[in-house]
């Protein structure tokens, strides 16, 4: 059984409604939005963490050597092992961060010329109520998508924190290397 529009209205549902979903919709894009900010943050505090590391196991290599030259590369087999695990966990937190930060084509916010250009001035003007009710709709699919990318940027920030681990697990090899020699 097919609805008819509400008096004044060109929509069938109530307005109210209408205003509520689009306002649901707004929030939930908020909320990832923050959620991205958020993520990006953590990613700097581990790309900085991962950054300090990283200069602690130079300055442990040059510390052992007197010269600073690429010989001191050449150490023994715990410390080369233990760097190896430094530097590759570094090099994996550089990429997964850079992938957290890159730009997101996410949706996050409406082009009011699109609004008006489309639902208000467009071949069918809308009232507030559908316009909101359209907005609602596309926001919606906005959030699903923007879902998905921030799935992607979250998994790329858990393996980050994974290789932060291996990076410090690497420290932790060649101080014990170049403590024991």
């Amino acid at each position: 059984m097919e609805r008819e529009n509400a008096p004044g209205t060109s929509v069938a549902g109530d307005p109210a409604g209408y205003d509520l979903a689009y306002q649901a919709a707004l929030h939930a894009l908020d909320e990832q939005a923050f959620s991205l900010r958020d993520l990006r943050d953590r990613a700097r505090v581990v790309f900085t963490i991962a950054t300090v590391a990283i200069g602690f196991a130079v300055g442990l290599l040059y510390s052992d050597s007197s010269s600073n030259s690429l010989a001191t590369l050449v150490v023994g087999g715990t410390e080369r092992f233990g760097l190896g695990l430094t530097l590759g966990g570094f090099t994996f937190v550089i990429f997964t961060s850079l992938w957290v930060w890159m730009p997101a084509r996410g949706w996050f916010v409406q082009d009011a010329s699109v609004i008006i250009d489309y639902y208000v001035e467009g071949s069918t003007p809308l009232d507030k109520a559908g316009v909101q009710r359209e907005l609602a709709l596309n926001l919606a699919d906005d959030a699903y998508a923007n879902n998905l990318m921030l799935s992607r940027r979250s998994l790329a920030f858990t393996l980050s924190l994974v290789a932060l681990l291996v990076e410090i697990a690497g420290v932790v090899i060649s101080l014990g290397g170049f403590i024991y020699e």
